[in-house]
């Protein structure tokens, strides 16, 4: 039995692939090809529409803009907004909070 419903199928999938430096990249090739591969592996559990973002290559996590993750956050909050207009018309995105996974 699995716990991926139609309903997650019926939804984006993201995969966020980053490496923390210019070197990690140079260096560490493997690790980016496995963190590409996880698209692979939502496709072959069902996703359609699997979306990478790897803006952030390079970037390390502190104190840098990080313009992916920025997009990451914000299909996700778009998500929750339509999740939730859909689901509960009453209750504010704002209000949910991590109610929606």
């Amino acid at each position: 039995m699995t716990k991926i419903t139609s309903e997650h199928l019926a939804r984006s999938a993201y995969v966020y692939i980053r490496q923390s430096t210019p070197g990690q990249l140079v260096h560490n090739h493997e690790s980016r090809h496995r963190q590409y591969a996880l698209a692979d592996r939502a496709r072959q559990l069902g996703w359609t529409n699997v979306e990478i973002v790897d803006d952030d290559l390079g970037r390390s996590g502190g104190g840098i803009a990080r313009p992916g993750f920025d997009r990451l956050i914000g299909r996700s909050v778009q998500a929750a907004s339509a999740l939730c207009s859909r689901s509960r018309p009453h209750v504010s995105p704002a209000t949910v909070g991590n109610g929606i996974r």
